[in-house]
């Protein structure tokens, strides 16, 4: 391992430490490589989160298509992780993208659900209602379930089926996060609640 992933991975620790608390005590249960990717995935997740919510909304469109370009660069490019591309968006330190590159590819996580879990932010920037639970059910999966996909070749699965269950318990996760947000949402012009159950229940 050299430097710059060592420094990525310490880095990413301390994110995690930061920001998840709950996440970063539950790790105990993972060492070595594992703990690390943990908090490699957790730092993506969360600097990607910060590209959303911390920016102006104008340009953000154009922030995610660079975060895409990023992904798309984690997997294509064995080029050191330095200036350039890896810059943009800014959010990420080279050392945080080095890290996540060496969990990738030490764990042989696959490219789309990091793909997905961007789509499903671009969804926040065309969609504020929605009309049947399968258009919700789409959205729970690309911004949750996409990451218990993650997770999955860390944790060791070895049945095919863990994959379905990861991902409906990150749906379940953000199916919870809507209800209990549903004031909060509204005030910001939002409904996650289908439309036709809503109408349905008066």
């Amino acid at each position: 391992m050299n430097a710059l992933v060592r420094e990525g991975y310490r880095r990413a620790r301390a994110v995690t430490r930061m920001h998840a608390r709950s996440f970063f005590f539950a790790s105990v249960l993972l060492f070595g490589a594992r703990r690390r990717a943990a908090f490699a995935l957790y730092c993506f997740c969360r600097r990607l989160d910060d590209l959303v919510d911390e920016g102006p909304r104008d340009g953000l469109a154009d922030r995610l298509a660079r975060a895409r370009a990023v992904v798309g660069m984690l997997y294509a490019s064995e080029q050191p992780l330095a200036g350039g591309v890896s810059s943009e968006p800014s959010v990420w330190h080279p050392a945080e993208l080095a890290a996540l590159r060496d969990t990738l590819q030490r764990f042989r996580i696959p490219e789309a659900p990091f793909q997905d879990l961007i789509s499903g932010m671009e969804m926040d920037l065309v969609l504020s209602r929605y009309p049947r639970f399968a258009e919700l059910d789409r959205y729970c999966y690309c911004v949750a379930g996409t990451v218990g996909l993650m997770l999955c070749p860390v944790l060791g699965y070895s049945d095919r089926a863990a994959l379905g269950a990861a991902a409906d318990l990150g749906r379940a996760m953000q199916l919870t996060n809507i209800l209990r947000d549903g004031a909060e949402d509204l005030e910001r012009g939002r409904v996650y609640l289908p439309a036709d159950e809503l109408a349905a229940l008066g």
